[in-house]
């Protein structure tokens, strides 16, 4: 017969490692859901194509070079290696991957290219091993599309004839953020998009 060298204590300790390893991923998970309630939230609340200003705390950024094309083909490239690149660094967001576009790329058609390609995490998300980029408190000029991409070049317009018209100066890149998706819209169309411009 076979009989176990553990002590009472030590199964106990045992067990008492993979609960607290438990406890630990259920509030990821919550946190995680949290962060997709409210996401979701300002998407079904947003409204098309009304300028808004807006004040959002500092923020942080994993941020990726971007250097193809507006063809889908490179984007979903440079998508599939940023979240490459996040996962290897234990980055998971419930934020999806957002756009910057140079203001000075103008003026925009149907199609526009981005500059680099963005994750927001949470402050407390941050590790040693990866290079995040803190945005500092600001203002920003926004504009909703609950039409998806089509409008987008149209809201970069928008915005910066709005930001003229106020005497306002802006920063170098647009924020293009995906808050509604395939996992409640159908279709590219029908998308929920946040295009904003900080005003500094």
């Amino acid at each position: 017969m076979k009989y176990s060298n553990s002590t009472p204590l030590s199964l106990l300790s045992e067990q008492q490692k993979l609960v607290d390893e438990k406890i630990s991923e259920l509030l990821w998970l919550r946190k995680f859901i949290n962060g997709r309630i409210s996401i979701t939230k300002e998407g079904l609340s947003a409204e098309d194509g009304r300028i808004i200003t807006e004040t959002r705390p500092e923020e942080y950024y994993i941020i990726t070079e971007y250097s193809g094309g507006s063809e889908d083909a490179d984007i979903y490239s440079a998508i599939s290696e940023h979240i490459s690149y996040c996962h290897q660094n234990d980055i998971y967001s419930p934020y999806a991957i957002g756009g910057l576009i140079d203001v000075t790329s103008g003026p925009w058609t149907d199609d526009y290219n981005y500059s680099y390609l963005y994750t927001k995490i949470e402050h407390e998300d941050i590790s040693q091993s990866v290079n995040v980029t803190a945005v500092p408190p600001r203002d920003y000029i926004t504009v909703y599309s609950t039409r998806g991409f089509d409008p987008v070049p149209g809201i970069f317009d928008k915005i910066l004839e709005y930001a003229r018209s106020h005497c306002l100066n802006t920063g170098s890149h647009f924020y293009e953020d995906m808050l509604l998706d395939d996992m409640s819209k159908n279709g590219y169309d029908e998308y929920t998009l946040k295009i904003s411009l900080p005003v500094v």
